[in-house]
């Protein structure tokens, strides 16, 4: 059995902002003499950070322990067994426009319950392999966001049976390709005078090596100097 929850660490940033939201909404209600409008305005902001605080310390408060029978979370307490789940789906939210930065949100559901952590939780990978495996011996096949930010995590999603593999750089690149362009360059090596698997790569066409090596050592015509004998002038 393992078990996951969220390190205290990770929730700094939200308890801030709910504690400067609060702080900037809620004491001004009481001391300015503001007009109505204001006052409801700075009354729902407050109610909002408030409610936020209340979500940040529930989720810091949530445990997830996974078993051989399926998954159990608390607060509230509830149990989805494996063979119960009806939905899998594993989204990616991003913080900028370039998709850089953000955080991935893991949502298992069944018929009586639904349980939604974030990949701030501690071993997030661990708990989303053992979930994509469950549900991958059960025939659910998750949609194609899920089945991208899987591979994007390191849970390959063609091979649940195996949780162990990660996605390195030739698989996020094409391993494939990569793979078939390295058997190129084995080839040229047995002398087609190509490197980099085109019809003349950056060695040149075949028989340069060789001409190199006969002007270094002064041929018929030296480097740089008299003919023939390879010294300088």
């Amino acid at each position: 059995m393992t078990e996951h929850r969220y390190p205290p660490s990770a929730m700094i940033s939200d308890y801030t902002m709910s504690g400067v939201g609060l702080l900037l909404s809620l004491p001004p209600a009481f001391m300015l003499d503001l007009p109505a409008l204001t006052l409801g305005i700075l009354g729902l902001m407050s109610l909002c950070f408030a409610t936020y605080g209340i979500e940040v310390v529930r989720r810091q408060r949530t445990r997830v322990e996974i078993d051989e029978d399926g998954l159990a979370f608390s607060p509230p307490s509830r149990r989805i067994a494996w063979n119960e789940i009806t939905r899998f789906r594993l989204a990616w939210f991003s913080t900028r426009r370039d998709g850089a930065r953000g955080w991935m949100e893991l949502k298992v559901e069944s018929r009586v319950a639904t349980l939604r952590v974030d990949s701030r939780l501690d071993r997030f990978p661990e708990l989303v392999g053992h979930v994509w495996r469950a549900v991958a011996r059960r025939g659910v096949e998750p949609d194609p966001t899920t089945r991208a930010n899987l591979d994007a995590l390191g849970v390959v999603a063609g091979e649940p049976d195996d949780g162990s593999r990660r996605a390195g750089p030739d698989t996020a690149a094409g391993g494939p390709d990569r793979t078939r362009q390295s058997e190129g360059i084995g080839h040229d090596a047995r002398g087609t005078g190509r490197v980099d698997g085109g019809p003349a790569g950056s060695a040149g066409a075949p028989g340069m090596t060789a001409r190199a090596s006969h002007v270094a050592t002064g041929g018929p015509e030296g480097a740089a100097g008299k003919p023939g004998t390879g010294e300088p002038e």
